[in-house]
Protein backbone atom coordinates (compact mmCIF):
# COMPACT_ATOMS: atom_id res chain seq x y z
CA UNK A 1 0.00 0.00 0.00
CA UNK A 2 1.43 3.27 -0.73
CA UNK A 3 0.96 6.29 1.29
CA UNK A 4 1.37 9.94 0.40
CA UNK A 5 3.99 11.79 2.05
CA UNK A 6 2.42 14.97 1.58
CA UNK A 7 -0.83 13.45 3.83
CA UNK A 8 1.42 12.00 6.44
CA UNK A 9 3.43 15.04 6.49
CA UNK A 10 0.21 17.05 6.60
CA UNK A 11 -0.81 15.05 9.90
CA UNK A 12 2.51 15.20 11.48
CA UNK A 13 2.29 19.02 11.78
CA UNK A 14 -1.42 18.98 12.27
CA UNK A 15 -0.75 16.58 15.73
CA UNK A 16 1.71 18.68 17.31
CA UNK A 17 -0.24 22.17 17.41
CA UNK A 18 -3.40 19.87 19.01
CA UNK A 19 -3.26 20.11 22.48
CA UNK A 20 -5.35 16.53 23.68
CA UNK A 21 -4.91 15.00 27.40
CA UNK A 22 -3.92 11.71 25.88
CA UNK A 23 -3.83 9.94 22.05
CA UNK A 24 -4.73 5.75 22.35
CA UNK A 25 -4.55 3.52 19.72
CA UNK A 26 -6.31 0.21 20.93
CA UNK A 27 -6.34 -3.25 18.39
CA UNK A 28 -8.88 -5.26 19.53
CA UNK A 29 -8.26 -8.43 17.70
CA UNK A 30 -4.54 -7.35 16.44
CA UNK A 31 -3.53 -11.12 15.84
CA UNK A 32 0.42 -11.28 14.95
CA UNK A 33 0.39 -7.52 14.91
CA UNK A 34 0.29 -6.77 11.54
CA UNK A 35 -2.18 -3.94 11.81
CA UNK A 36 -0.26 -2.81 15.16
CA UNK A 37 2.69 -2.44 12.98
CA UNK A 38 1.28 -0.68 10.03
CA UNK A 39 -0.46 2.59 12.56
CA UNK A 40 3.31 2.36 14.22
CA UNK A 41 4.66 2.74 11.12
CA UNK A 42 2.56 5.48 9.50
CA UNK A 43 2.00 7.26 12.55
CA UNK A 44 4.93 6.48 14.56
CA UNK A 45 5.91 7.08 18.34
CA UNK A 46 6.93 10.81 17.69
CA UNK A 47 2.94 11.29 17.99
CA UNK A 48 2.89 10.25 21.41
CA UNK A 49 0.30 7.52 21.09
CA UNK A 50 -0.08 5.17 23.49
CA UNK A 51 -0.53 1.80 21.78
CA UNK A 52 -2.93 -1.30 22.90
CA UNK A 53 -2.84 -5.00 21.62
CA UNK A 54 -5.81 -7.45 22.82
CA UNK A 55 -5.22 -10.86 22.06
CA UNK A 56 -6.50 -13.76 23.83
CA UNK A 57 -4.54 -16.23 21.38
CA UNK A 58 -0.98 -16.50 23.57
CA UNK A 59 1.20 -17.62 20.23
CA UNK A 60 0.02 -14.63 18.41
CA UNK A 61 1.22 -13.06 21.42
CA UNK A 62 4.58 -13.90 21.03
CA UNK A 63 4.65 -12.56 17.92
CA UNK A 64 3.37 -9.13 19.07
CA UNK A 65 6.16 -9.23 21.60
CA UNK A 66 8.13 -8.51 18.98
CA UNK A 67 7.04 -5.14 18.58
CA UNK A 68 8.28 -2.19 21.03
CA UNK A 69 6.44 0.40 22.43
CA UNK A 70 3.01 -1.55 22.35
CA UNK A 71 1.22 -2.58 25.82
CA UNK A 72 0.09 -6.33 25.16
CA UNK A 73 -3.11 -7.94 27.00
CA UNK A 74 -3.58 -11.32 26.21
CA UNK A 75 -7.13 -11.27 26.98
CA UNK A 76 -10.49 -11.67 24.44
CA UNK A 77 -12.62 -8.44 24.95
CA UNK A 78 -15.82 -8.79 26.10
CA UNK A 79 -19.26 -8.10 27.60
CA UNK A 80 -17.50 -9.49 31.29
CA UNK A 81 -14.20 -10.71 33.19
CA UNK A 82 -14.69 -14.30 32.66
CA UNK A 83 -12.77 -17.37 31.02
CA UNK A 84 -14.44 -18.02 27.39
CA UNK A 85 -13.87 -21.23 24.87
CA UNK A 86 -11.51 -20.02 21.62
CA UNK A 87 -12.32 -22.31 19.02
CA UNK A 88 -8.57 -22.50 17.37
CA UNK A 89 -9.12 -22.07 12.80
CA UNK A 90 -6.98 -21.20 9.90
CA UNK A 91 -5.03 -17.53 10.34
CA UNK A 92 -6.92 -14.88 11.52
CA UNK A 93 -10.35 -17.32 11.24
CA UNK A 94 -10.31 -18.18 14.74
CA UNK A 95 -13.14 -17.25 17.38
CA UNK A 96 -15.24 -17.33 20.75
CA UNK A 97 -17.92 -18.54 18.10
CA UNK A 98 -18.22 -22.10 17.51
CA UNK A 99 -21.18 -21.32 15.39
CA UNK A 100 -18.81 -19.57 12.78
CA UNK A 101 -19.11 -21.09 9.25
CA UNK A 102 -15.56 -19.63 8.21
CA UNK A 103 -12.03 -20.58 8.96
CA UNK A 104 -12.18 -24.30 9.52
CA UNK A 105 -12.46 -24.21 13.47
CA UNK A 106 -11.88 -26.62 15.68
CA UNK A 107 -14.62 -27.11 17.90
CA UNK A 108 -14.10 -30.36 19.71
CA UNK A 109 -10.92 -29.39 21.27
CA UNK A 110 -11.31 -25.38 22.20
CA UNK A 111 -8.76 -23.61 24.31
CA UNK A 112 -9.67 -21.88 27.64
CA UNK A 113 -9.07 -17.63 27.25
CA UNK A 114 -9.31 -15.11 29.74
CA UNK A 115 -11.88 -12.33 28.54
CA UNK A 116 -12.23 -8.71 29.80
CA UNK A 117 -15.09 -6.60 29.96
CA UNK A 118 -13.81 -4.37 27.42
CA UNK A 119 -16.31 -1.01 27.90
CA UNK A 120 -15.47 -1.19 31.42
CA UNK A 121 -11.55 -1.19 30.89
CA UNK A 122 -11.99 1.60 28.29
CA UNK A 123 -13.19 3.81 31.52
CA UNK A 124 -11.47 2.81 33.48
CA UNK A 125 -8.09 3.28 31.85
CA UNK A 126 -9.22 6.31 29.79
CA UNK A 127 -10.82 9.64 30.24
CA UNK A 128 -13.44 11.94 28.18
CA UNK A 129 -10.66 14.29 26.94
CA UNK A 130 -8.35 11.59 25.46
CA UNK A 131 -8.50 10.98 21.91
CA UNK A 132 -9.52 7.53 21.74
CA UNK A 133 -9.26 4.72 18.48
CA UNK A 134 -10.29 1.27 18.58
CA UNK A 135 -9.79 -0.81 15.87
CA UNK A 136 -12.07 -4.32 16.09
CA UNK A 137 -11.70 -7.72 14.08
CA UNK A 138 -12.89 -10.02 16.62
CA UNK A 139 -14.76 -12.48 14.25
CA UNK A 140 -18.44 -11.81 15.83
CA UNK A 141 -17.43 -10.95 19.51
CA UNK A 142 -18.46 -6.87 17.83
CA UNK A 143 -21.92 -7.69 18.35
CA UNK A 144 -21.91 -8.17 22.31
CA UNK A 145 -19.52 -5.85 23.25
CA UNK A 146 -20.50 -2.83 21.14
CA UNK A 147 -24.23 -3.64 22.44
CA UNK A 148 -23.05 -3.35 25.59
CA UNK A 149 -20.87 -0.35 25.60
CA UNK A 150 -23.81 1.38 23.93
CA UNK A 151 -25.79 0.50 26.75
CA UNK A 152 -23.35 1.34 29.45
CA UNK A 153 -22.27 4.67 27.96
CA UNK A 154 -18.51 3.63 27.09
CA UNK A 155 -18.59 3.54 23.59
CA UNK A 156 -18.46 7.27 23.80
CA UNK A 157 -15.47 7.23 24.92
CA UNK A 158 -14.17 6.37 21.22
CA UNK A 159 -14.17 9.14 18.31
CA UNK A 160 -12.64 6.77 15.88
CA UNK A 161 -13.99 3.08 15.17
CA UNK A 162 -12.76 0.73 12.74
CA UNK A 163 -14.98 -2.28 12.71
CA UNK A 164 -14.71 -5.70 10.43
CA UNK A 165 -18.29 -7.00 10.63
CA UNK A 166 -18.70 -11.01 10.83
CA UNK A 167 -22.69 -11.19 11.07
CA UNK A 168 -23.10 -13.23 8.00
CA UNK A 169 -20.12 -15.70 9.54
CA UNK A 170 -22.13 -16.44 12.97
CA UNK A 171 -25.44 -16.98 11.52
CA UNK A 172 -26.52 -13.16 12.09
CA UNK A 173 -29.97 -11.62 10.75
CA UNK A 174 -28.62 -8.95 8.28
CA UNK A 175 -31.37 -6.57 10.66
CA UNK A 176 -29.76 -7.31 13.77
CA UNK A 177 -26.21 -6.18 12.10
CA UNK A 178 -28.53 -3.00 10.36
CA UNK A 179 -29.37 -1.75 13.62
CA UNK A 180 -26.13 -2.01 15.67
CA UNK A 181 -24.65 -0.19 12.91
CA UNK A 182 -27.64 2.54 13.01
CA UNK A 183 -27.02 2.72 16.62
CA UNK A 184 -23.51 3.40 16.01
CA UNK A 185 -24.19 6.07 13.62
CA UNK A 186 -26.54 7.91 15.67
CA UNK A 187 -24.18 8.91 18.06
CA UNK A 188 -22.80 12.54 18.03
CA UNK A 189 -19.02 12.13 18.29
CA UNK A 190 -17.98 9.04 16.98
CA UNK A 191 -16.60 8.38 13.47
CA UNK A 192 -17.18 4.72 12.77
CA UNK A 193 -15.68 2.71 9.51
CA UNK A 194 -15.39 -0.23 8.25
CA UNK A 195 -12.18 -1.94 8.44
CA UNK A 196 -10.64 -3.73 5.95
CA UNK A 197 -7.33 -6.32 7.27
CA UNK A 198 -3.90 -5.09 6.30
CA UNK A 199 -1.60 -7.86 5.49
CA UNK A 200 2.51 -7.65 4.91
CA UNK A 201 4.52 -9.34 2.46
CA UNK A 202 8.19 -9.23 2.49
CA UNK A 203 8.10 -5.87 4.89
CA UNK A 204 5.64 -3.78 2.44
CA UNK A 205 1.78 -3.23 3.66
CA UNK A 206 -1.38 -4.53 1.26
CA UNK A 207 -4.92 -3.80 2.33
CA UNK A 208 -7.40 -1.26 1.48
CA UNK A 209 -6.89 0.78 4.49
CA UNK A 210 -5.30 3.96 3.27
CA UNK A 211 -8.96 5.59 4.43
CA UNK A 212 -6.90 4.83 7.87
CA UNK A 213 -5.15 7.46 7.49
CA UNK A 214 -7.19 10.49 5.82
CA UNK A 215 -9.95 9.25 8.86
CA UNK A 216 -6.78 10.47 11.42
CA UNK A 217 -6.53 13.79 9.82
CA UNK A 218 -10.04 14.50 9.68
CA UNK A 219 -10.77 13.43 13.56
CA UNK A 220 -7.41 15.72 14.40
CA UNK A 221 -8.76 18.22 12.65
CA UNK A 222 -11.99 18.02 14.18
CA UNK A 223 -10.36 18.04 17.74
CA UNK A 224 -8.38 21.19 16.81
CA UNK A 225 -11.38 22.99 16.16
CA UNK A 226 -13.15 21.72 19.46
CA UNK A 227 -10.28 22.72 21.23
Amino acid sequence: MRVDKREARSFAELTKSIDMSRRIYIDCGAWIGTSVAYFKQHYGDERGYEIYAFECDPDCCQKLEEIDGVEILNQAIWTENCVLDFFVGAPETSSLFKEKTTGKLDIEHPRQVQAVDFGSWLLSNTSEDDSVIVKMNVEGAEYPVLNQMISDGSINRIRLLFVDWHWYKIGMRKSEHKQLVKKLESIEKLTLRRWSPIHRRGGAFRGKNTRFLRELIKMDERCAITK
